[in-house]
């Protein structure tokens, strides 16, 4: 327990660290915004508040904000072997770590309505599977900056989704650098 506690406050520490960095100011500085001190300039404060807000920063006395604990799964249809054996790994892992997944398949709601479902129900994240990201579906994501999961999509997306944020599994060797499922 002790060596967890260390471990937080030393991610944290770089995190801090971070921040300060990109925010042009001084470890202290970020230390004072943390702390709520008076001495540091309006200008300054918001722009450490929102690097601090962006990098997920909790202060050691507040709560951590309640994170979604559902995802959303879609595949192009429910049918097959293979496509059922993904739905239980998904689903499996999912309750491993206490998330619940919601599934649906593309033959009656569009990708477009799941990622409007995914941002209206507040789900972690979303796993497609075996589809086609229509361009503005890929900028969608891109711009809403979902948490997404691609599975053997059926063609390589034209836009660059954003590797932290996205994940590519393929069984058909696109892209070459995807890592196997």
């Amino acid at each position: 327990m002790a060596a967890q506690g260390k471990a937080h406050l030393e991610t944290q520490y770089g995190l801090l660290t971070g921040i300060a960095a990109e925010a042009g100011v001084s470890l202290s500085t970020v230390s004072k915004v943390v702390h709520r001190r008076r001495d540091v300039g309006a200008a300054t404060r918001a722009r450490v508040e929102e690097l601090l807000a962006r990098n997920g920063y909790v202060r050691p006395w507040e709560p951590e904000p309640a994170r979604p604990r559902q995802i959303i799964a879609v595949f192009r249809d429910m049918s097959g072997p293979y496509t059922l054996e993904v739905a239980r790994g998904i689903v499996d892992a999912a309750g491993e770590l206490g998330i619940n997944v919601v599934t649906g398949t593309t033959s009656r709601r569009p990708i477009s309505r799941w990622l409007e479902e995914c941002v209206a129900l507040g789900a972690a994240g979303l796993i497609i599977v075996i589809s086609m990201l229509a361009e503005e579906d890929q900028r969608r994501i891109v711009e809403q900056r979902l948490p997404v999961v691609l599975i053997d999509p059926l063609s390589a997306p034209s836009l660059d989704i954003p590797r932290p944020r996205s994940t590519v599994c393929s069984t058909t060797g696109w892209p070459p650098a995807s890592r196997s499922c």
